[in-house]
Order: structure tokens, then sequence, then C-alpha cells
């Protein structure tokens, strides 16, 4: 029997978030004849404090693992904002990897516009950051770079080419490291985290504690030897995704948010969280608080692997779907070879299409229609002897509405696991 993996939603929805911890550190020095795994990651605006994300996790979020090349994502987002933290314009990020002969290359690449950060006490034009890691042979490298363009910091302009790790001070106020790079090989793994600019508070601002830290192009590019005794596991979890299809090519109106999905290798029975704030994508999207979790546990021939999304404050269409919160969760277990279960489920709070209340606990696929306007399948679910997927709401316009075409599709609350 082949393998096959999860059939995607779309391919942003394929990779993992920025947040998802690195593929777990191996002893062994590279050698030529050893598969390799990969994980890559980028973003445009990251903000957390002391270590736990607060405000907003990674926006227009790519990443990417696993062990089959070629691999690539991209995403993009209009424009972001944390209160007077952080205001950007169009960002934009992809990761890819590829493998000629011996030779794996993997490139996590961010790019952000119009930067206003502290209120515009920093202010940049435009950032444009490169992290790249490879293996040729048994010989490991990396790199991570940044284009910088209009930086100034309290009306000082800063030169366009600074070293990595440039670092200003803000007196009494903020820190700031201008193109971060770090390169870390251990054993046969390497990593590169890289970003164009990483402001630290020195004190509170405007609610936000001491230590709060503001990244900007978070990017990181990593490759260790792949577990091979272990199971191959994936799936992946996120809260809103808008696209409409233009011939045979795909317009993404709305990147996948709050992504997060499990390496290839599991997370060792660790959860991993993305969490956003808020998104909203005016006439056609706006939603509160979302989280993602993965969690997974991979053996020689077991393994458990759940996703899990939740999104509250979720109105679609200017009103036309709202629902208080979706949550959505998919498990895929393999207890031994041949022997699978996969299951998943959706919850409803106060979900109102139409003017009409919809069930808590819906049947699976329920579809309900507005005619001529939209088409909504609800608790939508695709399951199969390898993989289970579940989507809260899946929204199919019917004719053009709030600036979008005829077959535009909105998905609310999704998540996926599989297992081979």
């Amino acid at each position: 029997m082949s393998r096959r993996p999860i059939a995607l939603l779309a391919s942003a929805a394929t990779l993992a978030a920025v947040a998802l911890a690195a593929l777990p550190a191996q002893g062994a020095e590279p050698d030529p004849n050893t598969p390799y795994a990969y994980y890559g990651a980028a973003g445009g605006t990251y903000v957390r404090v002391l270590g736990s994300t607060v405000i907003s996790d990674p926006t227009a979020a790519s990443s990417i693992s696993g062990t089959t090349y070629p691999n690539q994502q991209s995403n993009n987002v209009a424009s972001a904002e944390v209160g007077t933290l952080v205001r950007a314009g169009a960002v934009t990020s992809s990761v890819d990897v590829t493998k000629v002969g011996t030779t794996v290359t993997e490139t996590a690449k961010a790019q952000t516009a119009n930067v206003s950060l502290l209120n515009g006490l920093i202010k940049v034009n435009a950032l444009k950051t490169v992290t790249h890691a490879t293996r040729t042979g048994t010989v490991l490298a990396g790199d991570s770079d940044t284009e910088l363009v209009g930086v100034a910091i309290k009306g000082k302009n800063i030169p366009l080419d600074v070293d990595n790790n440039f670092g200003v001070d803000i007196a009494g106020i903020a820190s700031i490291i201008l193109n971060e790079k770090k390169v870390e090989v251990v054993g046969g793994k390497i990593t590169v985290t890289g970003s164009a600019l990483k402001v630290k508070l020195l004190k509170a601002y405007e609610g936000s504690p001491i230590g709060t830290t503001i990244t900007v192009n978070p990017t990181t590019a990593s490759l260790s030897p792949s577990q091979s005794t272990a199971t191959p596991v994936g799936g992946f979890a996120y809260g809103t995704y808008a696209k409409v299809n233009v011939g045979t090519s795909i317009k993404v109106i709305s990147g996948t948010s709050a992504l997060a999905a499990t390496p290839q290798g599991s997370t060792f029975g660790y959860d991993i969280y993305n969490r956003t704030a808020q998104l909203n994508v005016p006439l056609v999207l706006q939603v509160g608080a979302i989280q993602s979790v993965a969690n997974s546990i991979s053996g020689a021939s077991t393994a458990d692997v759940t996703h899990s999304n939740e999104t509250a404050g979720v109105n679609v269409l200017n009103g036309l779907i709202r629902a208080d919160a979706i949550k959505v969760s998919a498990r895929s277990q393999k207890f031994s070879p041949g022997v699978r279960t996969n299951t998943a489920k959706t919850e409803l709070v106060n979900l109102i299409i139409g003017g009409k209340k919809i069930a808590l606990d819906p049947a699976v696929n329920t579809t309900t229609t507005i005619p001529k306007i939209v088409k909504v399948v609800i608790n939508e679910q695709t399951i199969d002897a390898w993989s289970s997927k579940v989507v809260g709401l899946h929204v199919t316009l019917l004719s053009p509405r709030s600036g979008l075409t005829t077959g535009a599709e909105i998905y609310v609350a999704v998540a996926a696991s599989v297992t081979y």
C-alpha cells in the first residue's frame, strides 16, 4: 500500500507555524548516506513577553518540515497591527528546500514594509531577511542577512548596510538588534536563525511589561539527521484561510492564521502552540482569539497525533455568519502495522447563519445554503486509513459579495492529523 499524505485544503496548510520547536538534535556526525530532515519557518512580526506569547504570534507565517524534496510554502498578509507596539504594511514570507546530488539547501525569507514600532519611535520603509542552511556531503553551513531600507531610530537614520547583530540602545526604553544572525552546529545538526529587527523593552510600555520582545522577520532554517526508526507523522491546525480560484491558480485572500503543526519526528508528547490575538479582513472575515495546538508521539511501529484549533468571535461576510466560538480536533492513532484509528470532531458555541441558529453538535458534513448567496458546510470531515481532517466551517460564495467573486472560499477552524 502506498503512503498517501493528507489531502490539503490549500498549499499554505501543509506547514507548521513559526513557533514550532526545531527538529530534535542528533548525536551522530553527518554522513553523505544519512537521510536528512529539515525544518524551516518565516514570518513578519512576532511579539512575546519573557518567553511566553501574549499578543501575537508570527504574522503571514510560513514553515515546512519533513524528509521529502523539494518542498516549499509561502504566505502573505496586507497589514499587521498590535496596538501601538507594532504597525506594519504588507508582509510576505516563504520557505523552500531543494536537494541536488548530496547538497541540501533550505532557505527562509521574510519581507515587511512600512514598519512602525513603539508608536513611531522606530520606523523602517522596508526589511528583507534571507536565512539559509546547507549540507553538502558532510559539510554543514549557513548564513542570514537583512536588507534595510529607510531605518530611523528616534529620528536618527541608520546606514543601509550594517553588520550582523548590530546593536542600538534607546536609553531607558529599549535595546535593539539589527540584522540578527545565529548559526548553531551540534553533531550532524545545523540551525540558522535570523531577523531584521529585534526590540526588547527595558521598561513597561503602554501595558506591555519590561522584557517584551518584538521581532520583525523572524526566520529559521534547520537540517538534521532524520529519525529513520520512528513512524513518520504529520498534520496541522489553523484558524482561518480564504482564497479564490483564478483559472488553474489560487489567489490567497487571507493566509492561514495561527498555524501549528507537528514536525516529521513528532513533538515528543509536548504541546506546540500558535496563537493570534485577532484577525480582520474588512467585510470578509473578522475573528477574535485563535489558538492552534499540535501534539504527537512516534515510535518504531506506533504513533499518536492530535491537532486542534479554537477560534473565537467569528464574523464571516459582515455578519452573515457568526459564532461565539468554533473548536475542532483531528486525531490519528497507529497501534501496530496496519492497525489505525482516525477520528475528528467539531464543537460550536452559538453559531448563527443567516439569522438561523445551528445545533451545538452538528452531524458530519452538515450543509446549509442561503440560495444564491452562500453554501456552508459545517463539521466537514474527511477520514481515510491514514488520516483525519476536519473543517469547522467551509463557506463558498454562490454570488459576488463583500468584494469577493463567485466561488471564493473561506475556512474557519481547521485541523488534520496523519500517521504512516
